[in-house]
Order: C-alpha cells, then structure tokens, then sequence
C-alpha cells in the first residue's frame, strides 16, 4: 500500500507541479515549460504502451526494479537541475520509467498478499492510490509553498526512493513466506 501511495504522489504531482516549479522557480518560459509537461505525459503514455508489448518478456520484479530506479533517477536529475536541460531530461526519464510501475505492482498483487487475499490487497491498494492522488500532491505543494518550489523536487525524490524500499520490502517478506511455507512442507 505504501508503494502504491508514493509511486502515485510522484506520478501525479510531478505532473500538477512541474509547470509551477518551472515557470516560478526556474525562470522558464511559460511558451517553453507548458511543452515540457506535455512531453511529461507523452512519454509516461507512450511508455505505458510500449512496455505493454515488451513486459512479459521481463520478470516482473526485475523490470519494477528497474523502472523504479529509473524513477529515482529522474527524480533527483528534477532536484539536482545544474543546467535548465538536466531538470528537463529528469521529467523525460520519471515519465518513461514510471509508466509500467501502477500496472506491474497490480499484476504482482498476488504475489504480495497470496491468491486467497489478492482480491483484498486490490481494494487497499486502490484506496492508497486514492489518496496519493488526491492529497499527497496537495501536501506537496504545501512544502512548496513552505520551504521554496524547489522542495517539492526533494519530496519527490524522497517518495520515489519510499516506493523503492516499500516494493523491496513487500518483496522480502513474499520471499520470507514462501522460505516458511517451503519449510513447513
């Protein structure tokens, strides 16, 4: 539950801040950082349909890692931004790497909870996902707003590292049950 709320609050608000943080913060262009947030959810739907071909050529908790570290790197390229460019490519690589991650996490859900609880796990996991989009963003730009616009960039990253560790967590005790159930046996 806690990788579906922070993987939400980094895809959703990144996408709701992004031209505040580049407009206000960065000094660019509105003409130029409306593009950019555009390019934002281009490539996260065109990543979406290209990993819906390629995924099931992938394991699926190896391709999750994989992209959620890209997340991460896209993330901190956003904070990081020594050059205008850097920032820019970091919205290119969050949207890309994150967009196979929503669905990945869903088709693993078995996985997480067993098949006896999948269905339940599904209904906690949407509730998380509920609230990562409809309140984490606004809580983000309240540290925004707080702290500079340039601290949202760190949230970001911070949730993107959260969605990483709850992901591998989730993943070590699946591997603990099953070492107990193999055992047990």
């Amino acid at each position: 539950m806690i990788a579906f709320l922070a993987y939400v609050s980094v895809e959703i608000g990144i996408g709701q801040w992004a031209f505040t943080l580049l407009t206000q913060s960065r000094g660019v262009a509105e003409e130029a950082a409306g593009p950019w947030v555009s390019v934002y959810w281009g490539v996260f739907t065109g990543g979406r349909i290209l990993f819906g071909f390629i995924a099931n050529r992938f394991r699926p908790t190896q391709l999750l890692r994989w992209c959620l570290f890209g997340m991460i790197v896209g993330t901190l390229l956003l904070a990081w931004n020594p050059l205008p460019i850097i920032g820019e490519i970091g919205l290119i690589v969050v949207g890309f790497t994150s967009a196979p991650i929503f669905a990945m996490l869903m088709m693993t859900t078995p996985q997480r909870f067993g098949l006896e609880h999948a269905e339940n796990g599904v209904s906690l996991q949407m509730v998380s996902v509920g609230i990562g989009s409809a309140i984490f963003p606004g809580l983000i730009g309240t540290i925004g707003r707080t702290f500079g616009l340039e601290s949202m960039t760190v949230a970001f990253a911070a949730l993107a590292v959260l969605t990483f560790v709850a992901h591998e967590l989730a993943h070590l005790a699946h591997a603990k049950r099953l070492a107990v159930a193999g055992a047990a046996d």
